[in-house]
């Protein structure tokens, strides 16, 4: 049953936004090891995202149309998990906050793109519910890049 529509899906995407970029008013001391945790469990929620996007039958069905709303929508979702990847990746290998602050950018740049797709799409409520991960997790690894 189709009970949260894009808006609502995009409203959440945009708080997960704006969670990111001003998570804090100022920036936590960096704990590589924290921000590594973090950043995995990051990559474990998009990745739970993306499969959602991917098996929700209506959006699949869009995709597979070549419906560029959905395309769209479903890239910025697949760019928000590469990215998640990729920062918990170099995080691990020991990079730090200079390193990575550009990937932390890119994440937040994808997020609002997604927001924006979302917004004109049909999302259902079970979609909701692999949002909110990713929310409180762009809020707490906001607090380690962001004044």
């Amino acid at each position: 049953m189709r009970i949260v529509t894009g808006l609502a899906l995009s409203a959440a995407l945009l708080a997960a936004s704006a969670l990111l970029v001003s998570a804090a008013s100022a920036r936590e001391t960096w704990n590589q090891e924290t921000v590594i945790a973090l950043a995995t469990e990051l990559a474990d929620a998009t990745k739970a995202l993306k499969t959602t996007v991917r098996k929700d039958p209506d959006l699949r069905d869009g995709y597979r149309q070549g419906d560029p709303v959905v395309s769209r929508y479903a890239d910025a979702i697949n760019g928000i998990d590469r990215s998640a990847r990729q920062l918990a990746t170099k995080l691990a290998a020991g990079e730090g906050y200079e390193e990575t602050l550009g990937v932390a950018k890119k994440i937040d740049s994808l997020v609002r793109d997604a927001q924006v797709q979302g917004a004109r799409i049909m999302t259902t409520f079970w979609m909701e519910e692999r949002v909110r991960p990713v929310e409180e997790l762009l809020a707490r690894l906001g607090r380690y890049y962001f004044d």
